[in-house]
């Protein structure tokens, strides 16, 4: 009978006059007692193991939210990472762009200083060339007119001596 009574899910109320008459009213009693209280404890323990699946159900629920929102700012941080490294290359190509510009502006204003600067030694130059040649035909002409000059004054003094010879011829030999 005691094995019924530990087996049975449900003892009914026949079952227990039957035990009452076999083992006496205190050990049925203390059967009954130790049986509600094993099954109680056993429901406990399946309601306990229900509110712990739950439980844990619900922790591993609210870590893959809490992962898939770290994956989520993981992923938006890395957005922006990039988009951060993007903005920084497009920064740094249009400052070297620039000055690429500014160097070729300088470049080219440099060469346009130069060329000018040539252009105006070359100029000088023919200048001073020709102010050389013009020199050069002035001191020609200088030395031209130094060798008639004295010609001319060797003219003169030839005609102070012939006039000076006429006078003697004139004159007798007096001056």
């Amino acid at each position: 009978m005691s094995n019924i009574l530990l087996s049975a899910d449900v003892v009914s109320f026949s079952d227990m006059l039957s035990s009452v008459g076999e083992f006496g009213i205190m050990a049925v009693l203390v059967i009954v007692l130790i049986i509600y209280f094993i099954k109680r404890d056993i429901k406990r323990d399946e309601q306990i193991i229900k509110e712990r699946a739950a439980t844990q159900k619900q922790i591993e629920d609210a870590n893959k939210v809490v992962q898939e929102q770290i994956d989520n700012n993981n992923k938006l941080a890395k957005e922006r990472e990039d988009m951060l490294i993007m903005e920084s290359a497009k920064r740094e190509s249009l400052i070297r762009n620039e000055a690429e510009q500014r160097e070729k502006m300088l470049r080219e204003e440099s060469e346009k200083r130069e060329n000018a600067l040539l252009y105006n030694l070359s100029e000088m130059s023919k200048s001073v060339a020709k102010v050389g040649d013009t020199m050069s035909d002035i001191n020609k002409n200088m030395s031209s007119m130094q060798m008639s000059m004295r010609e001319m004054q060797l003219s003169l003094k030839n005609m102070k001596e012939e006039f000076k010879e006429m006078k003697r011829e004139r004159y007798g030999g007096h001056n």
